[in-house]
């Protein structure tokens, strides 16, 4: 299947030689048959050639490619795109560790749905094992992206880049990747790409661990990053309908209720009555992660889920804070940083 399934691997490095280096190892615990690796250093102050020798005992073409600037990740996997020779490119994080089965799935689910031709390529994703133990911040994190994945349909009009293998054709003639965003750009080619009909497939047995450690304010960091790359996008109106249906019902209902609860507690001393709407608005959040708190509890335990919504709460806080903000900022009114 190889023979019929070549494979570029890309990915992407900025610094990390560790990560990178582990990220390696379990890709060279694949099989590499007609399979070259290319490693981009986004112009890394340290020296990733001795993570990279964990390719030099293997049969596969590999490449270490650098670039002279940072470019960002939009930019390291448009280089790979352009020197990739074969014609399916796999997408993989230089912090994430892929199973030593993973390009034999990628092959198999290709050739799965061989017969349908707006599938264009599998996604992965992140592993439930803990990358550190007693981390709540990075066991949160990863564990909320699985849950998003678990639930979303093994068919699906989006993706997401830490492990996604795609049609190299496909991905030339939407233009790569935006290099001008810094987190949104897979969400700005899901939905150039899911608009015209494309497809991916989610491969459930495909997972990585996932290196990145987290704290709340690094969270909070990225998501604030995120929204306002989100914010940046350009639409045609049919790919803004498009995109609305990435935002799921529970997902729009998580983002508006914590602040509302905020607002109704500050004016509840004023209206004690509202301490009702207060009460509503904290049962409706808590509804509509039942399903994400049930995730949590049967991986992690009780407790853990607990704290989860809690952090989960903050983080949806923390959002309508930045996208308010932002839209006051695209309106031209001046706001505190």
């Amino acid at each position: 299947m190889s023979e019929e399934y070549p494979i570029s691997v890309v990915i992407p490095a900025h610094d990390r030689a560790a990560e990178l280096a582990r990220c390696l190892q379990g890709l060279s615990a694949n099989d590499l048959s007609n399979t070259e690796v290319l490693v981009v250093d986004d112009a890394s102050k340290e020296s990733l050639q001795e993570a990279f020798r964990q390719l030099e005992e293997t049969d596969c073409r590999h490449r270490l490619i650098r670039h002279r600037v940072n470019r960002g990740p939009a930019g390291a996997r448009n280089t790979g795109l352009a020197e990739a020779t074969h014609p399916y490119l796999f997408f993989l994080d230089a912090d994430v560790v892929p199973h030593p089965r993973t390009l034999q799935w990628v092959r198999e689910t290709l050739d799965l749905y061989r017969h349908r031709p707006e599938v264009v390529g599998v996604l992965g994703s992140y592993s439930e094992e803990r990358p550190q133990p007693d981390d709540f911040w990075t066991d949160y994190k990863n564990l909320t992206t699985c849950h998003l994945y678990a639930a979303t349909q093994t068919l699906s009009p989006y993706l997401h880049t830490p492990m996604l293998c795609i049609r190299k054709k496909v991905l030339q003639e939407a233009g790569g990747f935006d290099p001008t965003f810094e987190t949104a750009e897979d969400f700005r080619l899901g939905v150039l790409l899911g608009s015209r009909g494309f497809r991916f497939i989610i491969d459930r047995r495909i997972r990585g661990l996932h290196l990145k450690r987290y704290d709340l304010r690094a969270i909070l960091h990225e998501d604030a990053r995120r929204l306002r790359d989100l914010g940046r996008l350009d639409l045609t109106g049919p790919q803004q309908l498009f995109a609305l249906r990435a935002h799921r019902l529970s997902r729009i209902v998580s983002l508006a209720t914590p602040g509302l609860s905020l607002l109704t507690l500050l004016l509840a001393p004023l209206a004690p009555q509202l301490l009702w709407l207060l009460l509503a608005l904290l049962m409706l959040f808590w509804a509509v992660n039942l399903p994400l708190a049930s995730y949590l509890r049967k991986r992690r335990g009780f407790l853990f889920a607990w704290k989860a919504r809690l952090a989960l709460f903050l983080e949806m806080l923390w959002a309508e804070y930045c996208l308010l903000t932002g839209l006051l900022r695209r309106r031209g009114w001046k706001t505190g940083d």
